[in-house]
């Protein structure tokens, strides 16, 4: 396993992975000192993700996204158009 393989499933071990794979990435972690490296600033990084609080949602995101474009509207020669597209969203 490569070093930018593993970097890549640095995320998938925290959470839902084989174990064949967490046992592959835990021995690259094990030989591989600047892996070994990058990864404790990652889980620090990640570990500080973890502690903050989760934000309240916004009911009235849309109406302060369309009062922003109003008020740029001003400093702009063309009116601002707003449309709505759907789009497919996959996990």
């Amino acid at each position: 396993m490569r070093c930018r393989d593993v970097e890549v499933l640095w995320d998938e071990i925290r959470g839902s992975c084989t174990q064949s794979m967490r046992e592959a990435v835990t021995a690259h972690l094990d030989g591989c000192p600047p892996c070994q490296e990058i990864f404790q600033e990652y889980e620090g990084v990640a570990y500080c993700l973890a502690c903050l609080p989760q934000p309240e949602p916004t009911c009235d995101l849309a109406k302060r996204v369309i009062a922003h474009l109003a008020q740029l509207r001003g400093s702009y020669a063309s009116p601002v158009i707003l449309a709505a597209i759907l789009t497919p969203v996959s996990p």
